[in-house]
């Protein structure tokens, strides 16, 4: 079946320009011939003959060995230099003529370095890139309505296609500009698939920069979902029919079919890559599978179920693939070797649908679409969201409303990668999004957001401790085990709502690609309709005195120069606004529990888990990376393991870490090296040796019993490549300048740490989070019940109090219960090596410590040798963050 252009088999264009092909006009009439006289043909060839011999002259003249050949046969004007012609060139014509070659080689590779270029592929294996230029920061949006281009750094819109029904994938063509960059495209346009009045799917030709239809191709598929290029093969998604087409690039005629699945399948998204594999995704109306082809034998080669609900999109990352759970409102992280499904972000509001995915500089672009019939995708009313998630900080950086006139289908980079839907994308530092004041205006407007949160949950919890008494704590203790849920569901459905907000606008002259911005009042950010923005808008400027106070509450973990007298008078102060303002508890409901969510929400334990008897109570109040944390003043005896003994926040590679402990001299972790080359705190040795004998530390941030003097240690940057990335990954930027206490913890083989409780006004006041760098199956760490709690529960003080195991694979971050008794036994032959962070719910000031500096521990406090009769919080080095 002929399948490749209007007639004949061909694609129809000029053969002249390679940048500009002709399109071929099927509406044009033919020309009638008409008869040329006998004199015309005669002037016609006179003149001819005359252009002849002056071409002939000008290259006969110039030495060009082209003219020579066409002299041999001309008139009496050429053949009188035959001879001179057919002399070869003098040596130093060659040399220069050489050397200007050369010149021009350098020349260009010099341009193609300064410029990134690579036309070619370099090597098996590799993706074909081009240059990157100013408009590195854009994306091609496929909808049901139309094609358009989307300047996520100037918020600009410019629609490149409409009017030719339904949009899919897209890639580029093999035309390059004068710098190698792709100056065309192709893309799907076919009818949509509800009730179609055609049946005719095309891959359009189009001008990458003015969207001019310079050719089509009719292709043989049916509810084509996807098309991707890779190298000289093009790979079509049928869905309708279950197929994957195999074209030739750029002619587009028919290799082979791949009829390997159902329409009940619904293959939707295809990702070739350099090892001659294809990926795809299933959606399968259902639970949703990946699935590669081997297309060197045309069969299935691997098939990794569950990986989401009606899921799209398709991107290699890493070692990992990422994919849209569509009807599950997540963006989910699958490891193909196990199967194993993580989930990075996940919407709480309902009634959203994603789809589109495409990754630049670590950041995740996909599309968010509301809910709506099949027979209404193609509404122009329906204009979609598009959503950026930053990969490197788990933070979603905005929403953004776009006139996208229908259901949003594929989101792509094709003028920076041929595989840009498959792969990752990596630009220039100096123009890539991340190196954009946008960016970081962005990332500040989450963190101020996030401040503003928890300052402002911060202090009703104040208010209901001081002013509502033991009912308003447990009211908050409910909200907190009960509510997350639902506060975060309220938050982001508000934010949906005013996100359909200023579309129209963008809309109107979306057409004539203007610069589409939206002014914000009181933040200074340039807009969009982005998630975080609106809580910003409707959290801080509503009260233009909780604005005030966020501010200083930014300053001061910034390190702005008060002391804490003045802080806590700021706190005092704050407190009292919010306790004569009662609306402030509704919209800490809004705000409570959005972004990420932890390990334990994620993947709940098993009913018959001891655990599960005792599920952790959460704060209402998040870290500033979104995860949760334990609700402190659950933390007591009085409530015992009903406060929850492990809250499970997230797995992390160790690998880094462990190989650089292991490479280290076992003598680091004696109190004798450290003394020397790090700094020590000598006084705590008796307790050490009475609950755990034979175990070491390496202190790199440390406080006194209370937990306000904090100190650093020299060997903090010894470890920080590690250390830091996990505690912004945990924590959160916001957070950092709260760390009381970070060591590393050293448990011999068989050895126990006797059951203890940890006490002190660190205990009191921070969350005890633990990173498992190195752990053996044969370790066992257990919370107990306390005597106070497991005597209200009329169980008696004399019987054996309930211990419950908790989860220390390799790799886990979890919060503890510290507050509770616990032990751990190491019955395994390698040693056990924890991370232990010890972090306060408000800024703390960290005074430096020097090489060889040693303190003491006396009666609670630290005190260091300059230090002698002063506060351990008083007088030094400080560290602000």
């Amino acid at each position: 079946m002929d399948i490749s252009g209007y007639r004949g088999g061909h694609y129809h264009r000029s053969r002249s320009s390679g940048l500009m092909p002709s399109t071929y006009d099927p509406k044009r009439k033919p020309r009638s011939r008409t008869s040329v006289s006998l004199a015309s043909r005669a002037v016609l060839l006179l003149l001819f003959v005359v252009a002849a011999g002056a071409g002939i002259r000008r290259a006969m003249h110039r030495g060009d060995p082209a003219g020579q050949d066409s002299g041999a046969s001309g008139g009496k004007g050429a053949s009188s230099k035959r001879g001179a012609a057919a002399l070869p060139p003098p040596p130093t014509q060659a040399a220069n003529a050489a050397a200007d070659a050369r010149r021009e080689a350098l020349m260009t590779s010099r341009i193609q370095r300064a410029m990134r270029i690579v036309p070619v592929y370099r090597g098996a294996g590799k993706l074909e890139t081009f240059p990157h230029f100013s408009n590195a920061n854009r994306l091609l949006l496929a909808s049901h309505g139309r094609l358009l281009w989307y300047r996520y750094d100037a918020d600009e819109v410019q629609v490149l296609h409409e009017g030719e029904g339904v949009y899919y994938g897209a890639f580029p063509g093999i035309e390059r500009g004068v710098l190698g960059e792709p100056s065309t495209l192709w893309v799907v346009s076919r009818p949509h698939n509800w009730r179609p009045s055609s049946s005719q799917e095309w891959l359009l030709h189009l001008d990458m920069d003015s969207g001019k239809e310079l050719g089509r191709v009719q292709i043989a598929s049916k509810w084509a979902h996807d098309a991707v290029r890779r190298r000289d093969r093009v790979y079509v998604c049928s869905t309708g029919e279950g197929k994957v087409l195999e074209l030739a690039f750029p002619n587009m005629t028919m290799i082979r079919e791949l009829p390997l699945f159902t329409l009940r399948e619904h293959i939707n998204t295809l990702g070739p890559t350099v090892d001659g594999k294809l990926w795809g995704v299933l959606h399968n109306l259902g639970a949703s599978s990946l699935v590669q082809l081997d297309l060197a034998s045309g069969k299935e080669a691997l098939r990794i179920p569950n990986v989401g609900d009606k899921a799209h999109g398709l991107v290699l990352w890493g070692a990992s693939i990422l994919t849209l759970d569509s009807d599950g409102g997540a963006l989910a992280q699958v490891d193909p070797a196990s199967g194993a499904v993580r989930k990075l972000w996940q919407m709480s509001d309902g009634g959203k649908y994603l789809k589109g995915l495409c990754v630049v500089d670590d950041i995740a672009f996909f599309g968010i679409a509301a809910r709506t019939e099949r027979g209404r995708r193609d509404d122009p009313t329906l204009n979609c969201e598009l959503a950026a998630f930053d990969l490197r900080t788990q933070l979603l950086l905005w929403r953004r409303q776009l006139p996208t006139k229908g259901l949003l289908n594929i989101v792509a980079a094709p003028h920076l990668v041929v595989e840009s839907t498959t792969y990752s994308i990596n630009t220039v530092d100096q123009i890539g999004y991340r190196s954009k004041k946008a960016y970081g205006e962005a990332l500040d407007v989450v963190h101020k957001w996030q401040l503003h949160q928890e300052h402002e949950a911060q202090g009703m919890q104040k208010v209901a401790q001081h002013g509502g008494g033991r009912a308003a704590d447990q009211g908050q203790e409910q909200e907190a085990q009960h509510g997350s849920g639902a506060t975060g569901q309220a938050h982001e459905a508000q934010a949906a709502q005013q996100g359909q907000q200023g579309a129209g606008a963008r809309d109107a002259a979306a057409g004539s690609g203007q610069q589409q911005q939206q002014q914000q009042q009181g933040t200074g950010v340039e807009a969009g309709a982005g998630e975080v923005r609106q809580h910003v808008q409707q959290g801080v400027q509503q009260d233009g005195q909780h604005e005030e106070a966020g501010q200083q509450q930014q300053q001061q973990t910034h390190g702005a120069a008060a002391d804490d007298q003045d802080q806590q008078h700021h706190q005092q102060e704050h407190v009292q606004q919010q306790g004569q303002d009662q609306q402030h508890e509704g919209r800490q409901q809004q705000h409570a529990g959005v972004a990420r969510r932890g390990l334990i929400e994620v993947e709940p334990v098993a009913a018959d888990d001891p655990l599960a008897k005792f599920p952790p109570r959460l704060d209402p109040v998040r870290w500033s990376s979104g995860l949760p944390r334990l609700l402190l003043s659950a933390k007591d005896k009085e409530h015992g393991l009903a406060a929850g003994a492990q809250l499970r926040l997230l797995r992390t590679d160790t690998s880094g870490l462990k190989a650089a402990l292991r490479a280290m001299p076992d003598t680091d972790w004696n109190e004798e090296t450290q003394r020397v080359s790090n700094a020590w705190i000598e006084g705590r040795s008796k307790v050490l040796i009475k609950f755990k004998p034979g175990a070491r530390s390496i202190m790199l941030i440390f406080s006194d019993q209370s937990g306000t003097g904090v100190y650093r240690f020299p060997w903090y940057d010894r470890f920080k490549q590690w250390v830091e990335p996990w505690l912004v990954q945990v924590l959160g930027p916001g957070d950092l300048d709260k760390v009381m206490r970070l060591q590393l913890a050293f448990m011999p083989p068989h050895s126990d740490i006797k059951r203890h409780m940890d006490s002190g006004g660190y205990a009191a006041v921070g969350h005890r989070i633990h990173v498992v760098v190195q752990s053996n199956p044969d370790v066992v760490f257990h919370v107990c019940e306390s005597q106070q709690a497991a005597q209200a529960a009329g169980r008696g003080s004399t019987d054996t109090p309930t211990c419950v195991p908790l989860h220390v694979e390799e790799g886990l971050v979890f919060e503890l219960n510290n507050r509770l008794a616990h032990s751990v036994t190491n019955g395994g032959d390698q040693p056990r090596i924890h991370l232990i962070l010890d972090v306060s719910d408000t800024p703390r000031q960290q005074r430096q410590l020097r090489v060889g500096e040693v303190c003491r521990y006396v009666k609670a406090r630290v005190v260091c040798p300059e230090l002698e009769g002063q506060e351990a919080h008083g007088g030094g080095d400080v560290l602000r963050r």
